[in-house]
């Protein structure tokens, strides 16, 4: 009986993972800590197949805290909703703030509940005018490969019978919780964006911008710096985040598609994208990341791409530009990994353009600690420069534009402190009646600015192609 566990468990605080009839609970760590002052409980339930996609439109038209993932266009995927507790990480604390945060759930989240625990992300510049953050959402619905779903909700608890009444409300009424927050919305009338781009930059100043770049690295500063440039749609309702996040999942199959809210923000900001450029994935002792830089555009014809790809593969330029990557991670990885696998350059295909690309695997001797990986590998020379330090202060001087979370990590934290973070391009920020897509270009001594430019406008154009106007047309209901 679910009574007669409660009572055999331990004084001590308690999480619960419930699937069904099935509890099992582990105890917490009993040494002294601070806020928040309560225990965090994690009860799941098996849920008839459903799409986490599905549960974005509600999310954003009620102003909720939301975050859609998902691995693949038929890969695992989740959604994380509301929001228990929240950590900004924007400011040159960021990162410290954060690693204190996830410290301290971890400390009062055990159990065997996996997945995701804490979500969100990190500016790409800590001067950043968009808010940021993580957060400890309400709860995750969540689907495997195989199409099972569960739902996890968090609850904050301070007594086993406090433990045994939230189970028994949510097993009572978590199908009608499911049933308000799944009430779909109609499907956009618009199927496609019909708009001309407005530029947030002219040709002409991006070239002089690339120019500005080699001039620093001739003088020796830099070896590499990436600049970015943004593009503006326009749609008279807005953009629909759910629709777009779906078209840009089913347009790139073999990214990580995601959907999120900004915190803070009165205006329901929402960020979506199809990166397929992972920052760091620990699982436990396993660190994982992968360089990617220097790109072409895909070939008209199976022959022309093919002759493309060797084109990559064979271009001094864009070696070095890749090869500066690899260099960062394996330096990054050496300094607390006791191994490290580098994979052979290889040439990885996207819908509109191709990248060099270099598998990197490491074995550090503690599990867990993906925040601080975070902080060690962002930004990488391939979304910011090599040096680091001094492509990050020369783009702080000379970029025009705050890339708020664009290039920046996003993700998620298990109760292991393992989880997942991706590099956060091929990516638009969705904001009333707009849409800001944005792109960036590796700068090296050997850089065109006409080519440069040409690379960023097959990229935006990968963004443009999956953005849904929304209707004036309510929730039903």
């Amino acid at each position: 009986m679910l009574e007669q566990q409660i009572e055999r468990w331990p004084a001590s605080p308690l999480t619960a993972a419930v699937t069904g009839s099935e509890v099992t609970a582990g105890a917490l760590d009993p040494r002294p800590r601070q806020a928040p002052p309560a225990t965090l409980a994690r009860i799941a339930f098996e849920l008839d197949t459903a799409d986490p996609f599905d549960f974005i439109d509600i999310a954003h038209q009620h102003g909720s805290s939301f975050f859609a993932w998902q691995r693949g266009a038929t890969g695992p995927g989740w959604i994380a909703l509301g929001s228990l507790w929240q950590c900004p990480t924007t400011g040159p604390e960021g990162f410290e703030r954060a690693q204190s945060f996830c410290s301290r759930i971890q400390e009062q989240a055990f159990g065997d509940e996996s997945g995701p625990l804490l979500v969100g992300g990190f500016p790409f510049s800590p001067q950043s005018a968009v808010p940021h953050g993580l957060y400890v959402p309400q709860l995750v619905i969540s689907r495997d490969e195989s199409g099972r779903t569960r739902i996890c909700f968090h609850r904050v608890v301070r007594s086993k019978s406090q433990l045994y009444e939230q189970i028994q409300e949510l097993r009572s009424n978590y199908r009608k919780i499911l049933e308000r927050l799944g009430r779909p919305s109609l499907q956009p009338t618009q199927d496609r964006l019909h708009d001309s781009p407005v530029l947030d930059e002219s040709y002409q100043s991006w070239c002089r911008r690339v120019q500005d770049a080699r001039q620093a690295i001739v003088r020796g500063n830099l070896d590499k710096v990436v600049l970015a440039r943004s593009v503006g749609h326009l749609a008279p309702g807005g953009f629909d985040p759910a629709a777009t996040a779906r078209r840009l999942r089913s347009n790139h199959p073999r990214a990580v598609t995601f959907a999120m809210s900004l915190p803070h923000t009165a205006d329901r900001l929402a960020f979506v994208g199809a990166t397929p450029e992972p920052l760091v994935e620990v699982d436990r002792h396993r660190v994982a990341t992968r360089a990617i830089a220097g790109t072409l555009p895909r070939g008209a014809s199976p022959a022309d791409d093919d002759a493309q790809a060797q084109r990559l593969l064979q271009s001094p330029k864009d070696r070095h530009e890749h090869q500066l990557v690899v260099d960062m991670l394996a330096r990054r990885l050496g300094e607390t990994c006791t191994s490290i696998h580098i994979s052979p350059t290889a040439v990885l295909r996207l819908p509109r353009v191709m990248h060099l690309q270099a598998h990197l695997v490491g074995h550090q001797p503690n599990p867990g600690g993906v925040i601080d990986w975070v902080r060690r590998l962002h930004p990488s020379p391939a979304v910011g420069g090599w040096p680091s330090r001094e492509a990050t202060d020369y783009l702080a001087a000379h970029e025009p534009l705050d890339r708020g979370p664009y290039a920046a990590p996003i993700g998620w934290v298990d109760a292991d402190g393992s989880g997942q973070f991706f590099v956060a391009i091929r990516s638009a920020l969705l904001q009333g009646n707009r849409a800001t897509a944005y792109a960036g270009a590796g700068i090296v001594a050997a850089s065109d600015p006409d080519a440069e430019w040409r690379e960023t406008q097959h990229k935006l154009g990968s963004v443009a192609d999956a953005l849904v106007p929304a209707t004036t047309t309510e929730l039903l209901g």
